[in-house]
């Protein structure tokens, strides 16, 4: 934490309500200021987000890849069943008549 920080922690923590205790304001913060920090020292603020895609690009494509072909195969696989379920009911209306 930088010294404007401080500063302006102190300030914070000194003029509160006065149905706050000086303590509540300080530890309240003590949380804010480490959220920040937290935040500020992963890679963009993104928590790590655009790093940890980029070392695993590779895998990530593939499970992408993956997913893809099977919404493709379970969707190859429901036209086969209509495809047939229209050829019983074709043949069922040809021996009727």
């Amino acid at each position: 934490m930088n010294n404007e920080d401080m500063k302006l922690k102190d300030k914070i923590a000194f003029d509160v309500h006065p149905k706050f205790s000086e303590d509540f304001s300080t530890k309240s913060l003590d949380t804010i200021f480490t959220d920040k920090n937290f935040i500020s020292s992963n890679v963009n603020g993104t928590l790590g987000l655009f790093a940890f895609v980029d070392r695993h690009k590779f895998i990530l494509l593939g499970c992408l890849l993956l997913g893809a072909f099977v919404l493709q195969q379970g969707h190859q696989k429901s036209v086969y069943e209509e495809l047939l379920q229209i050829d019983t009911l074709s043949m069922s209306s040809f021996s009727v008549l």
